[in-house]
């Protein structure tokens, strides 16, 4: 999936916003992308596109809807630099240096389309490894007794493969590759700033982990006294912000911690100061 180049990178988090039609929507913050992000509206355009123009199946077809579906899948194919699904919203990250065999990481994290994730694998090792399921498209050679299998990564994707949402994840992240991670994390890092100085200063307000920037990523957890996680989250709806509640995979902890889980907000690209005063506004209205 290629996009036309870029004169400059993309720093102004109000510009960012503007490239999520969701966000238009009056009255939201959307503090949970660590959960789940928003799609920009290239992605959003590249999957309205595949299911108006090339939508066909690939590799089996030689008629040119199907030529035409092979080229836009095979362009989503994600140079892909992660540190896994929590890390790649964050930015590039040279995983040859990290001299790790495998990395992955899901799609809807990274600003593309739910159900769809990226695996990346050192060549030679992927192309020793036998396929984990069988089908159509994934061998060159089957006899009555043998089968070749494809090259990777052919190989491991038997059958029809999600061709839309990895159409809508190469549009992702050439969105992602057009923006200035630079001011991007700098922001991110004075708005956690900003949230975790106005928590300190709310009472039944617990943050759960460091109170400063130090070890710490645009993620905030915390509680609040006398509430459940899921009522703090319920009536911070109210006030149109959308916050994740529970043990976010990490029950063992919340047990040694000796809570039932917290509230958390988490920050992306376009989260804005405005998204962070209208949290620590509810918060105070809902403390009291």
């Amino acid at each position: 999936m290629t996009q036309p180049a870029q004169s400059a990178l993309i720093s102004d988090p109000a510009e960012i916003r503007r490239q999520f039609p969701l966000l238009a929507r009056e009255g939201l913050h959307y503090l949970d992308s660590a959960t789940t992000a928003q799609m920009p509206a290239p992605v959003i355009a590249a999957l309205q596109r595949f299911g108006r123009t090339p939508r066909a199946n690939v590799y089996g077809g030689v008629y040119q809807l199907a030529r035409e579906a092979l080229a836009e899948y095979e362009g989503a194919r994600a140079a892909v630099a992660s540190d896994g699904a929590q890390r790649a919203p964050h930015g590039p990250l040279d995983v040859q240096k990290l001299g790790v065999d495998f990395y992955a990481f899901s799609g809807h994290k990274t600003y593309g389309p739910t159900g769809i994730g990226v695996l990346w694998g050192r060549g030679d090792l992927l192309a020793d490894m036998p396929p984990f399921m069988v089908g159509g498209q994934m061998i060159r050679r089957v006899t009555l007794d043998d089968a070749e299998f494809a090259d990777p990564p052919r190989r491991f994707e038997a059958g029809t493969p999600p061709i839309g949402p990895a159409i809508g994840l190469g549009a992702a992240i050439c969105w992602m590759e057009g923006l200035d991670w630079s001011a991007v994390a700098a922001n991110e890092a004075r708005l956690t700033a900003q949230l975790l100085d106005a928590l300190a200063g709310l009472k039944r307000i617990r943050v759960v982990g460091p109170t400063t920037t130090q070890q710490r990523r645009g993620v905030v957890s915390f509680t609040v006294a006398g509430m459940r996680s899921e009522d703090v989250c319920r009536a911070l709806d109210g006030y149109g912000l959308a916050l994740r509640h529970g043990h976010h995979c990490a029950q063992p902890l919340m047990m040694t911690l000796g809570i039932e889980g917290t509230a958390r907000a988490s920050l992306a690209p376009y989260t804005t100061e405005e998204d962070i005063d209208c949290l620590v506004a509810a918060l105070a209205d809902i403390a009291r």
